[in-house]
């Protein structure tokens, strides 16, 4: 009879054609509802195992993430940690290699790590301490340093124990990378750079030393300040730079815009702020000097405090009260500025005394006119303003072209352009439609801060002898009354100081001291951050002061996680 092959839970059975299934023995029915039980059974098993193998995978698999995540925030907090501590590092030794300054930051980075696996089980944490393994990655140029960390911090739980899965154990080790990068919070910073022939001598005050000058390590400082916080095409950050010593000089451009405008004229008279008390012998006064009718030489650029008064002579140049209305109003052609002819230095005694009546250092150029040096403290050589930008190659030429030319010096000049620099009103007054000076008040530039670095090496000369904050002057204005009226505007003031420390006086640490932000009322309310570092006069090295400038570029960026 013919026969036909049957199947049954992967088991064949040949049954005879003719029979069919009905016609098989009871011994091979029981044998086929055996098998089908049997195999049944024998599934059930199969998915139960399987289901607990997978629950188990999926159970090491949530543990082993959980060990990433915690390893993950330890290499988090172990690159900011080695971020912070590498511009210290750097300011010990600035030409550190690349090896020696990963062998300084691993041991920051270990601990780092270290200290965010404490909550693990004891064994856990041994287990983490004995096989951690550190790679660092170095950016020199932003400043940040990237952590990757591998480590066991306790393999897997239930895989490891079942035969079924076979050789799997899971990893035995997990690896994780941490880094920073500097937020691009809106920042607007101006560098105030002292620019009188001083900054030419070295720290020590030595004139044609074989060291470097104090300008030249200035412009590399200022560098570095403007690498670390890395202004962009995103206009978040924004750099501009103020030249000044007795006055300050716009560019041909802007010079050609304020002279069409009106926004700067040429005074007929000259009111000379620049008083001093002749040894008790005498008091010499304020000057009004009567100017030539008609310019003798084309404006070159420059100005500085004075404004001409549409109250008084329109002719007359006088500082305006010390109050930031009159100080950082709009420049117009009803309130322009005066353009910066005959300056102060051409007229510092006033009178040819003798020499018995002159006090200690004073100049005896007396008052006569002198029209061939009626911009000597104005030239092209002298660096312009150059207003807040975010390309950062822009302001690495602007920092290049610092030269010390300038004359005398008059910080609270530095600190007045500054400030412009940074009032909303003003944009556009240079030349330029950026966003900036931006407005804290727009959404977008929320929480802006403003900041002032003021570079300086030696008293103010420009208001006399033992007068040099101008605090005696009812014509000019102080630098410390100058700061006031700037951190009044929420402006942060950071001074710096060109020079070894026992070169600073007393006076002088004292004036900078009030001038910076330091004393100021703590945030919001006043421009204090708490924590914050506002003054830098201890520069008795080149690698202190490329770290004051380093300082202030890390405290007004922010650092946050790379995710």
């Amino acid at each position: 009879m013919p026969e036909r092959d049957r199947r049954f839970g992967g088991f064949s059975l040949t049954v005879p054609l003719g029979l069919g299934f009905h016609g098989v023995d009871v011994r091979v029915r029981r044998f086929v509802d055996d098998t089908r039980a049997g195999a049944t059974a024998f599934a059930a098993v199969a998915v139960t195992i399987m289901t607990v193998a997978g629950a188990a995978l999926i159970t090491d698999h949530a543990w082993l993430v959980d060990q990433r995540d915690v390893l993950k925030a330890a290499a988090d907090a172990a690159s900011i940690a080695a971020t912070l501590d590498i511009d210290r590092q750097l300011a010990r030794n600035p030409s550190m290699s690349d090896g020696d300054l990963k062998a300084k930051l691993l041991p920051v980075a270990k601990r780092y790590i270290e200290v965010n696996l404490v909550h693990l089980a004891p064994g856990r944490l041994a287990r983490a301490k004995e096989t951690l393994e550190i790679v660092l990655e170095l950016d020199r140029t932003r400043r940040t340093v990237v952590v990757t960390a591998q480590a066991d911090l306790g393999g897997t739980l239930f895989a490891r124990a079942l035969p079924l899965l076979g050789a799997y154990q899971g990893p035995e080790a997990i690896t994780a990378k941490g880094g920073v990068e500097s937020e691009s919070s809106p920042v607007e910073v101006v560098l105030a750079i002292d620019m009188s022939s001083s900054m030419a001598m070295d720290l020590a005050g030595q004139w044609h030393s074989s060291a470097e000058s104090r300008m030249d390590i200035v412009k590399r400082a200022a560098k570095n300040l403007v690498a670390i916080l890395d202004p962009n095409g995103y206009n978040r950050v924004a750099v501009g730079v103020v030249p000044w010593h007795v006055n300050v000089r716009l560019d041909a451009a802007t010079t050609a815009t304020w002279t069409r405008k009106r926004w700067a004229r040429y005074p007929s008279e000259r009111t000379y702020p620049v008083p001093y008390t002749c040894g008790g012998k005498c008091t010499v006064r304020p000057v009004v000097h009567t100017l030539p009718a008609s310019p003798p030489q084309a404006w070159l650029g420059c100005l500085d405090g004075h404004r001409l008064s549409d109250r008084q002579n329109p002719g007359r140049a006088l500082l305006p009260e010390p109050t930031a209305a009159a100080l950082f109003a709009l420049p117009r052609a009803r309130n322009p500025f005066a353009q910066s002819y005959f300056p102060p230095g051409d007229a510092i005694s006033y009178s040819c005394l003798a020499a018995s009546d002159m006090p200690t250092g004073a100049t005896n150029l007396c008052l006569a006119p002198r029209p061939e040096r009626a911009q000597a403290a104005c030239s092209t050589a002298v660096a312009a303003i150059f207003p807040l930008n975010t390309e950062r190659a822009a302001v690495d030429r602007a920092v290049d072209s610092l030269a010390a030319k300038g004359g005398l010096t008059y910080s609270a000049l530095g600190v007045l352009w500054a400030q412009r620099m940074l009032e909303p009103k003003w944009k556009g007054r240079w030349g330029t439609n950026s966003v900036h000076p931006a407005d804290s008040a727009t959404p977008e530039y929320s929480g802006l801060r403003k900041a002032i670095v003021l570079l300086t090496d030696g008293e103010d000369t420009y208001c006399g002898h033992r007068n040099e904050d101008c605090s005696g002057n009812a014509l000019a204005i102080s630098r410390t009354n100058a700061c006031t009226l700037a951190k009044a505007r929420g402006t942060e003031v950071f001074v710096i100081t060109a020079m070894r420390p026992d070169k600073v006086s007393t006076a002088l640490g004292q004036g900078l001291r009030k001038c910076s932000s330091e004393n100021d009322r703590a945030y919001p309310d006043g421009t204090r951050r708490p924590g914050a570092t506002y003054v830098f006069l201890n520069n008795a090295t080149p690698a202190s002061l490329e770290a004051a400038f380093t300082d202030i570029a890390n405290q007004l960026r922010s650092l946050r996680k790379v995710h």
